[in-house]
């Protein structure tokens, strides 16, 4: 039993490491929420909406009612997420958000094992604050927790993000981010770090005619940990403020594949706003495999 855990870890901690370079901890690195998933995770300026607790903690005071989502996230390898994400603005005080992520392999990949069922799975938590010091200048601070479990191996990281957003008036926005500062992962004798990053962005309101609003947004981070530049871009139409249409492309290091799509829908049901988005992400091997990722968001006003 013991040889077939040692090889499940050395398996998964392969998998992170060719996920996300030297470092560990990749539920951190993963497109979370639809919504900045179908626009290349381009979301440091943007941070409108709930999502914006993964992207840039300073985002949530520019939500003013309580917002709830959850995400589905079918990734690839037989690899499940699920995210929950909770924001409370507070008058005079400022808003709070929660976030926690949900990560495993399934489990008809556990039952391969002879043995028996193997879980291996990771869970996040974040709690994250942002105050608006004035209309143009937002900043927000938020602390994470990871917990990673395959078989009878666990391990356990601290981080914070930290973040800024300016408005250069009504239709530019600029955004800075720190993500993922904290400790490691440690199982049995291997040791990974979390993907350290910065980032900017930059967010513009490039076309608004009567209901057609088009901006385009852009992000490029640096991932401190694997010494790599990722840059983005991301354009969202939207029509009536109830339909939207979204693209991107993402540049990476190590990576074949850039396009990412998808759009959303809003409806008021009962004076709450039900906010439903898809993202695609087309994953391209390098053998020529095709393995598509599809991200399904819901979210309420209220």
């Amino acid at each position: 039993m013991k040889k077939t855990y040692l090889t499940l870890l050395g398996l998964f901690i392969c998998f992170n490491l060719y996920a996300a370079g030297e470092a560990g901890g990749v539920i951190f690195d993963m497109a979370t929420g639809a919504r900045p998933a179908s626009m290349a995770g381009v979301f440091i300026a943007k941070a409108d909406d709930v999502n914006t607790i993964f992207y840039n903690p300073a985002g949530l005071a520019n939500i003013g009612s309580y917002e709830m989502g959850f995400t589905y996230d079918k990734n690839v390898a037989d690899i499940r997420n699920a995210m929950i994400t909770l924001v409370a603005p507070v008058e005079g005080i400022g808003s709070f958000g929660i976030g926690i992520i949900h990560s495993a392999i399934q489990d008809d990949i556990n039952n391969a094992v002879e043995e028996g069922i193997i879980k291996i799975y990771d869970i996040a938590g974040i709690l994250g604050y942002s105050y608006a010091f004035t209309k143009e200048l937002l900043a927000g601070v938020s602390i994470k927790y990871l917990s990673s479990q395959i078989g009878d191996y666990s391990s356990s990281a601290f981080g914070f993000d930290i973040g800024i957003l300016y408005y250069l008036g009504k239709k530019i926005s600029l955004g800075i981010a720190g993500q993922n500062i904290g400790t490691g992962l440690k199982y049995d004798s291997e040791e990974t770090k979390l993907p350290l990053k910065v980032g900017a962005g930059i967010n513009y309101e490039a076309i608004k005619i009567k209901d057609h609003i088009v901006a385009i947004s852009g992000d490029v981070k640096y991932n401190i940990t694997e010494s790599e530049i990722q840059g983005g871009i991301g354009i969202e139409y939207m029509y009536d403020g109830m339909f939207s249409i979204r693209a991107g492309y993402l540049i990476e290091q190590k990576s074949l594949n850039g396009f990412t799509a998808g759009g959303g829908v809003k409806s008021v049901i009962n004076d709450m706003m039900i906010k439903f988005d898809y993202a695609f992400l087309p994953k391209i091997w390098q053998d020529g495999g095709f393995d598509p990722e599809h991200i399904v968001s819901v979210a309420v006003e209220f």
